[in-house]
């Protein structure tokens, strides 16, 4: 009959195995962590980018009922690679 399993162990080995594990469960909480922060980052990022292109939106809404109202004679419109523009007369609009 082979010895119990505590007589088998050599001292202190209980009290390392113990602390590994409490290790371990640490690094994995940590690791969950950084993912949920990381995840709020994500969306707090879509959100500010949401809000950009609705500002966006409204400025173009703006311009155009100022071109439409008569308040300006031309709009002037620029193109995003070199940022060169031209006119335009509010009929071609």
């Amino acid at each position: 009959m082979p010895p119990p399993a505590a007589a088998r162990q050599q001292p202190g080995e209980r009290k390392k195995r113990k602390g590994e594990r409490e290790k371990n469960k640490k690094k994995e909480e940590d690791k969950e962590k950084e993912k949920e922060e990381e995840e709020e980052k994500e969306e707090t990022e879509k959100e500010k980018e949401k809000e950009k292109e609705k500002e966006k939106e409204k400025e173009k809404e703006k311009e155009k009922e100022r071109v439409e109202g008569g308040q300006a004679r031309f709009l002037v419109v620029r193109g995003p690679e070199l940022n060169t523009g031209f006119e335009m007369w509010p009929q071609q609009c």
